[in-house]
């Protein structure tokens, strides 16, 4: 008679124990490594600005700890080796109180849990190390010691799955008379294999995806494109950039932050340099990212921008800067705006200023919008405070005109004079000191620049339009303001009897004219929303050394009139009212007096003397007040008009780039909650049932 299994002796659930508590030491050492950088906080730098510091110390210390890039990896490690501890020390203590047990089954269980788990860390470990990875794979320079970064996720991962696989083959002994065992066995193999192809489509498409970019941007808003602008600008960069990005998890727009400084290299490898300092950037590396940058707060940065191979140049771009969120009163969700791509390009224009904000004044003493929110402030209608604010968000320096009548001297460092919609003429003397800034040499040996907007006020007893005290001054380059309210009301209940559909030149457009560029689309017929506004006129015998040119006119046709009111219109549609009355009955004398016409009318003007910019002139100044902008709010086209107006003014590459605004899906409010409900339910259902089949008819063949 055969004896009995259970008389011989049995060494192998042993031996699998044994192996099991060797698994469970093995785990507990990156347990107790990551355990003890997550204990224990990077140490504090020290620097020789801040070694007496006390405060400065404890903030430095605060930085560091909270910009421990490492963090997560110490925390994805700690729970993968605590779920190893518990699965091999649990079975190996489960088997030795058992030794009858199903070893190899336990073996599987024990083997497969550790091939999962180095899998998921291999994982992970590629996650972390994907802009690494993807240079090496795009066969960029990468630093030797950086090597092991992209060749440890690899060799984890299979090693995991040669784990896996070893712990599944003493367990086919058992799988003919085993269900369990065999169940196990096919499972394993089949996470394994899915595993291993899963990886291998990954390495496939990481590979392609670096070696032929060719990205689709399906967002709305064109998120992850950059403006034809920024494009050519970052194209024609001679001087080497270097932008250190800094991938926190908390950063606000970090995906976007990203895709644009990506798309950026991209355009001029050989000048744009992107450098992600993330996960994997240790407390040594930030600390000489800390001395060598020594003003960036490094508690609140996005990207530091350092212009030159010594980096000697630099500027920085705060992480608050970068997403704009603005909360309008009543109903809606709150617009939020991504402002990382205008910022980049200001602080590139900044850093090749050499950090120098150049002087841009407002006149302030003949009821202009003021721009001075201290004291009393005026309404709404008449200050520009937040048109102030968008310049100086440029890197310009935004002051009030500081002008004694008696010395009559304007600011040497004065790079551009605003006057803004004056309601009174200006002082002869002011005048007088205009005129000398525009017709004589600067101190520095520049040319004066001026930007003028002037809406038609009326006079104190309302019969007519006040004059702008700079009647000679712009006749001088070209200009000439009509001293009478224009009116062209468009077709349609849409706008108002007052409303003026101004559109920019598209001759100056297909030229490239920056200041032109930075308007509406004149080829999709995009208009600029104007009231209050008057005409001018380019005088064609003027200053032949001046060459003034159209660059916002009205469309013309006989479908829209354009006259003058050499009166204020307190009821613009009774104006209208009379005009078309007027119109019908065919007075002509009445019509020639009005300046009737069908032909396209000046609304704005640029002036220049040779390739030199000297002066723009816009016939409106409501566009530009507080009042508007709080009514628009969001990307503010006329301030980015001003904007560009200044930067063409002063000879500086004009990068007109528009924010871009987060959308909100906003569900419909009829919608059928039971679709909702039951559509996931049965697909869900329909995967399962179409899995079933299949396993059905592989196991019947």
């Amino acid at each position: 008679m055969s004896s009995s299994p259970t008389t011989e002796p049995r060494a192998m659930p042993v031996n699998v124990a044994a192996l099991l508590f060797a698994l469970a030491a093995l785990w507990v050492v990156p347990a107790a490594w990551c355990g003890y950088k997550l204990a224990v906080p990077p140490a504090a730098p020290v620097t020789d600005a801040g070694k007496d510091d006390k405060e400065k110390a404890e903030a430095d210390k605060a930085v560091l700890a909270a910009t421990d890039v490492n963090r997560p990896t110490y925390i994805v490690v700690l729970a993968l080796a605590a779920v190893g501890i518990i699965g091999s020390l649990g079975g190996g203590l489960w088997l030795s109180a058992n030794p009858a047990g199903r070893d190899r089954v336990l073996l599987l269980l024990a083997g497969g849990l550790t091939g999962l788990l180095l899998m998921a860390l291999g994982v992970w470990f590629v996650i972390d190390e994907y802009q690494l990875l993807a240079n090496w794979l795009n066969r960029k320079p990468i630093k030797t010691r950086d090597l092991w970064r992209v060749i440890v996720p690899a060799l984890v991962f299979l090693v995991g799955t040669g784990v896996a696989f070893l712990a599944a083959q003493p367990a086919r002994q058992e799988e003919r008379h085993n269900q369990t065992a065999r169940r196990l066995v096919y499972g394993t193999s089949v996470v394994v294999t899915g595993l291993l192809l899963f990886g291998a489509l990954v390495l496939v498409n990481g590979f392609v995806a670096v070696r032929l970019p060719n990205r689709l941007d399906t967002t709305q808003t064109g998120y992850y494109t950059i403006s034809p602008a920024t494009e050519q600008y970052v194209r024609d960069l001679t001087e080497k950039v270097t932008v250190y990005s800094f991938g926190n998890i908390q950063q606000s727009g970090q995906d976007e932050t990203q895709a644009l400084l990506t798309a950026c290299q991209e355009v001029n490898p050989a000048n744009f340099i992107m450098r992600n300092v993330g996960r994997g950037t240790g407390p040594a590396e930030l600390q000489k990212l800390r001395v060598k940058f020594p003003a960036v707060d490094f508690g609140n940065v996005a990207m530091i921008l350092a212009l030159g191979e010594d980096e000697k140049r630099y500027s920085s771009v705060r992480d608050s800067d970068m997403v704009r969120q603005e909360n309008p009163e009543g109903e809606g969700p709150p617009r939020i705006f991504y402002e990382g791509e205008t910022r980049l390009v200001r602080e590139l224009l900044f850093l090749s200023e050499g950090k120098n904000k150049s002087t841009v004044y407002f006149t302030q003493s003949n009821g202009e919008l003021s721009i001075v929110a201290a004291g009393r402030r005026p309404a709404p209608d008449r200050s520009a405070t937040e048109l102030k604010t968008y310049l100086e968000k440029m890197n310009l320096q935004v002051e009030p005109l500081p002008f004694d009548p008696k010395v009559g001297k304007l600011p040497d460092d004065a790079s551009v004079i605003v006057v803004a919609d004056p309601t009174l003429p200006l002082s002869k003397e002011l005048a007088d000191a205009l005129q000398k800034f525009m017709t004589e040499p600067r101190p520095n040996g520049k040319q004066g620049k001026l930007f003028v907007l002037s809406a038609p006020h009326p006079t104190p007893n309302g019969d007519g339009v006040q004059p702008t005290g700079m009647e000679e001054l712009l006749k001088g380059f070209n200009v000439q303001l009509t001293p009478a309210f224009l009116f062209n009301p468009p077709p349609g209940e849409q706008f108002g009897a007052d409303t003026v559909l101004g559109f920019a030149s598209a001759e100056l457009q297909a030229a490239g004219q920056p200041v032109a560029l930075s308007l509406p689309p004149a080829a999709r017929l995009a208009p600029v929303v104007l009231s209050h506004i008057r005409s001018l006129e380019v005088l064609p015998n003027g200053n032949p050394a001046v060459q003034t040119i159209p660059l916002i006119e009205t469309l013309g046709g006989r479908e829209f009139y354009t006259w003058q009111e050499t009166e204020p219109q307190p009821d613009p549609d009774q104006t209208l009212r009379k005009f078309m009355a007027m119109a019908k009955a065919n007075q002509r004398e009445t019509m020639t007096k009005k300046k009737v016409s069908v032909a396209p009318v000046p609304l704005a003007a640029i002036a220049s003397e040779g390739e030199k910019p000297r002066l723009i002139v816009v016939g409106a100044g409501e566009l530009f007040n507080d009042a508007a902008a709080a009514a628009r709010r969001g990307d503010n086209p006329a301030f980015r008009f001003v904007a560009a107006g200044v930067d063409w003014l002063r000879d500086r590459p004009v990068v007109d780039v528009a924010n871009k605004q987060y959308g909100f899906y906003t569900p419909p409010a009829k919608m059928d909650a039971m679709r909702l409900l039951f559509l996931p339910f049965g697909v869900l259902v329909l995967a399962i049932v179409g899995l079933a089949a299949g396993v059905w008819v592989v196991r019947r063949t």
